[in-house]
């Protein structure tokens, strides 16, 4: 079942629409573009820490559930290394 948000305007985009964005996102590809972003920061912060089994167990949760795509965004944005929101 599709959930539909409509703006301000009714127009529906396809951010409006409620689905799995992430369902296709593995762990594995997470901790990858963790990896990558640090580097480019030249900022070490290693799968070791504290948070990694945490951010594993809620990414492996709630990365198939259904959301709209600004917080599958903010999801994926905060499991990438944003920091735990």
């Amino acid at each position: 079942m599709a959930w539909l948000r409509v703006g301000k305007s009714g127009a529906i985009s396809s951010g409006d629409v409620k689905r799995a964005w992430l369902e296709v996102v593995d762990w594995e590809f997470v901790t990858t573009a963790n990896s990558a972003r640090c580097q480019t920061k030249k900022a070490l912060h290693p799968p070791t820490t504290e948070d990694h089994g945490l951010c594993a167990r809620l990414w492996e949760e709630n990365h198939l559930r259904e959301m709209f795509l600004d917080e599958a965004a903010d999801f994926f944005r905060w499991n990438s290394g944003g920091g735990l929101p």
